[in-house]
């Protein structure tokens, strides 16, 4: 029988969002809610946003 792989720390790591339109390609926000603040804006505004996140998980198949 296969090993499970039990996981050990899962989560975002890296969020950042901005405004193409207020700030060119520089991040405006960089909690964990930038994804939102950039929706939010773009819908309030119309403005492009754009939001960048990066989820990393670690494994111990033992």
């Amino acid at each position: 029988m296969a090993d499970k792989l039990v996981s050990r720390r899962s989560g975002v790591t890296h969020a950042m969002g901005g405004c193409y339109d207020c700030n060119g390609g520089e991040a405006i926000w960089f909690a964990r809610n930038a994804v939102a603040c950039a929706a939010n804006h773009a819908r309030a505004s119309g403005h492009h946003t754009w939001a960048e996140q990066v989820i990393a998980t670690t494994y111990n198949g033992k």
